[in-house]
């Protein structure tokens, strides 16, 4: 599907430490530009100040990191904002589309306001009560703010893109026009199969937000009690150091020499590295946070061929094969699923290439960049 269209791209950070823009938005921009589509993403780098005023070009976008002010107390939260807003308006688009309805993109929704250039808010994460904004340590004026700021900028878009189910319902809540929120999950780029291995390994890759290292620690003990050779490889770490509590707890169960802790590694080398495991486990706890997020390193793991068994929250049982699913909370029934995978290693690659056919049929970014302007057409934006 082709239409003309010039789109302003607003990511609410930079690339380095959190996610969201080279996760959501650069892929979405590249499938968008490959229709036609004239997409520039625009970020403010304030968690990456080395990239201030850097223009790179990734997957055929352009991404332009903007110029961070002075450290001037208060003011320059103010003038990052205004920066994103004259930017978007610069490149002369036809629609903006601003990723995350709080912080700095929140703030720039506000100032974009008396332009008549349509605004598109994305949603990803919940931000408000039981959200993020109570999770994490904001100072006391940010977590009153931020969920007002949520809900303002939400219900003042001229529409809404939202990464699960559950946001989209929020969002519904808020007596938002139904038709005007596109439920947009996460995709995947048709990545090479690669898993699963041969080795009876489980792989994690994580960063510890959807579960606490308590529950790993259960999880683990399950599983090596029905197949003692069993290894962990983890890829990814904590925000505070859950992977040292990790292994500091298993190491006093005495199970710490079946765990590996890799760390962050690029991409491509961490997919590599996991595709080596048999099979992937997905810990994740019933909550509102959990419920509303889209976890796209869950799809990558889906992607490229490894079987994922995983605790049935929110998207994860859009991603991964019913057959594989647990109730949160259920570690003897997620343990036997895994171990039964360990052992059979014909069953694993079964299930592994069924549950990457079954999410490139529906999960493709190409895919979804098509959904999204067919979405712009029949609220009259396209």
């Amino acid at each position: 599907m082709k239409i003309e269209l010039r789109l302003a791209m607003a990511g609410p950070f930079g690339l380095r430490v959190k996610g969201t823009a080279r996760a959501r938005i650069i892929p979405l921009a590249s499938a968008l530009k490959k229709m036609g589509i004239e997409a520039k993403v625009l970020i403010p780098p304030w968690d990456s100040p080395k990239d201030s005023g850097r223009t790179e070009v990734i997957g055929g976008v352009e991404v332009h990191n903007l110029r961070l002010p002075g450290s001037i107390p208060l003011i320059r939260h103010f003038l990052i904002s205004l920066s994103l807003a004259r930017s978007c308006l610069a490149f002369r688009p036809d629609i903006i589309w601003l990723f995350k309805p709080v912080g700095y993109t929140g703030l720039a929704a506000a100032l974009l306001r008396p332009f008549k250039v349509p605004v598109i808010v994305d949603a990803d994460d919940w931000e408000g009560k039981g959200g993020w904004a109570e999770r994490n340590p904001y100072p006391l004026l940010w977590r009153a703010i931020m969920p007002v700021q949520e809900r303002w900028t939400l219900t003042h878009a001229d529409a809404v893109t939202a990464a699960s189910r559950t946001l989209q319902s929020i969002i519904w809540s808020m007596g938002f026009p139904e038709a005007k929120v596109l439920y947009l999950p996460n995709g995947v780029e048709p990545l090479p199969s690669l898993g699963p291995g041969q080795r009876k390994a489980v792989a994690l890759y994580t960063r510890f937000v959807e579960f606490a290292p308590d529950d790993l620690l259960k999880i683990w003990t399950k599983i090596l009690e029905k197949e003692p050779e069993a290894e962990l490889i983890i890829v990814g770490k904590g925000f505070k150091g859950e992977e040292e509590e990790f292994l500091t707890k298993a190491a006093q169960a005495g199970i710490g020499g079946k765990v590996r802790v890799m760390g962050w590694m690029e991409r491509d080398e961490a997919l590599a590295l996991l595709a080596e495991a048999r099979v992937a486990i997905w810990p994740c706890r019933d909550n509102l946070i959990n419920r509303a997020k889209c976890p796209a390193k869950l799809a990558e793991l889906v992607g490229v061929g490894l079987p994922v068994v995983a605790e049935a929250v929110g998207e994860a049982s859009s991603y991964v094969l019913p057959e594989l699913l647990v109730e949160s909370g259920n570690y003897e029934e997620l343990a036997e699923k895994v171990v039964m995978l360990l052992k059979d290693e014909a069953k694993a690659r079964e299930l592994g290439a069924k549950g990457r056919e079954r999410l490139l049929s529906s999960f493709l970014w190409d895919n979804l960049a098509d959904k999204f302007l067919r979405f712009l057409e029949e609220i009259g934006l396209g």
